[in-house]
């Protein structure tokens, strides 16, 4: 019997056996972060779709209308208007972050963050953003919504 063609039939064997692993696995890991990505993005929808649904429900519809028409905010109304910014601010900070990390597609963060957008152009989340929100965020994400609000023009 010929040991050292057994023994190199056996490395040969080993070797393969280590390359097909090595493919399966790195074929697990890709489906693995995709089906992260997907997840995450399913995450950032329906929580944005609940914070619509419970916008609708409540007073915040009539308070929205009269920032539109430059109306004051009673004290009541001012304080719904902040819980319900500082919601959106976490959202987009989610977005910002989950992009940050790579669990995001880039167009699909600009998308949600273009929506984060539309309420940080109202004159009132200026003022809200730098009293009571602005600290409670991290300096990457304040930079971003300060360079945001830049671009929108004070």
């Amino acid at each position: 019997m010929n040991w050292e063609a057994i023994g190199a039939t056996s490395e040969l064997v080993g070797a393969v056996a280590v390359l097909v692993s090595l493919l399966y696995l790195a074929n697990q890991i890709r489906q693995g972060t995709a089906t992260t990505r997907v997840q995450t993005v399913q995450h950032l929808l329906t929580s944005d779709t609940a914070s619509a649904d419970s916008m609708i429900a409540g007073p915040l519809p009539e308070i929205l209308a009269k920032l539109e028409l430059g109306e004051r905010l009673t004290a009541g109304e001012l304080s719904v208007y902040v819980l319900y910014m500082r919601g959106r601010v976490t959202d987009a900070w989610q977005v910002f972050y989950q992009r940050q990390n790579g669990m995001i597609e880039e167009q699909v963060a600009a998308a949600l963050l273009r929506r984060f957008e539309f309420f940080a152009r109202r004159g009132l989340f200026r003022a809200v953003w730098h009293s009571q929100l602005k600290t409670n965020f991290p300096e990457e994400f304040r930079a971003y919504v300060e360079s945001m609000m830049q671009d929108f023009g004070e």
